[in-house]
């Protein structure tokens, strides 16, 4: 481009100069010479032809020009916008190849975490699943917070997921969880605001009265699965829990 003389020639001896050079060196130079060709094609009306002398048959002619020009542009056009669309193809799987990869080594950490977590004496086990639970919302994106206490109750942790905001209770001991608990957890979430939820999860399980007393309210199985007599809509005066419970106990996944 230095070497181009843009003062002292006409403007067309120089542009003449200057796609002589790309198309001469277009294995350094195609993109931009794609560009220029181009841009060039997208030109829409030359209507400032009209004011130079014997502007109008200048005018006619670049339109004319242009038109020819247009139609043999059109194929570099699909090409470039077929190589963008393959760049960003390419781009896209790298990303969910990058995020997939990610995801995996969180998961072979949480996993190995949890591990770590049997080995801790009984004492210790509940503080430290409340902020293993923590981390697994964040590795799959949930917007979610450690222990604090709201109006003098102590919860858990809790998180946002689809609109809805939910408290955790979380329990790691050797009995059973009983009805009771679920019922005091049921009692602590419709004290709150009518869109929240709340996500029970015991380690070592539930006994077979807790989880059946869950049913018919407008809960959740412990697998998960939304029953169909309203799922986890929210509906005033009654809380709404989804229970969760580990494999049984002696297993490992």
């Amino acid at each position: 481009m230095a070497r181009i003389d843009w003062n002292g020639q006409y403007k067309r001896a120089s542009i003449d100069q200057l796609v002589s050079h790309l198309a001469s060196n277009q294995h350094r130079t195609f993109d931009d010479l794609l560009t220029l060709v181009l841009a060039t094609a997208d030109i829409d009306d030359p209507q400032h032809l009209r004011k130079l002398d014997d502007g109008e048959r200048k005018y006619e002619e670049a339109v004319a020009a242009l038109r020819r020009f247009r139609t043999q542009a059109e194929p570099l056009r699909g090409w470039r916008d077929e190589r963008e669309q393959a760049t960003r193809r390419r781009e896209q799987e790298r990303e969910r190849n990058q995020a997939r990869r990610a995801l995996t080594e969180q998961m072979s950490n949480l996993r190995q975490g949890f591990q770590t977590l049997v080995t801790l004496p009984a004492q210790g086990r509940g503080y430290a699943l409340e902020a293993f639970l923590t981390r697994l919302f964040e590795a799959f994106d949930i917007e979610a917070k450690g222990p604090f206490r709201l109006e003098g109750e102590q919860i858990d942790g809790a998180f946002t997921f689809q609109g809805n905001e939910f408290l955790v209770e979380a329990k790691w001991q050797d009995p059973l969880t009983r009805r009771a608990d679920l019922d005091v957890f049921a009692q602590k979430i419709g004290r709150k605001l009518d869109n929240t939820l709340g996500l029970f999860v015991s380690v070592n399980g539930y006994e077979p009265t807790a989880v059946a007393a869950t049913r018919g309210h407008g809960e959740h199985d412990p697998d998960g699965r939304r029953r169909s007599d309203g799922g986890a809509r929210r509906t005033p005066g009654a809380a709404c829990v989804v229970v969760a419970q580990t494999p049984a106990r002696g297993t490992h996944r």
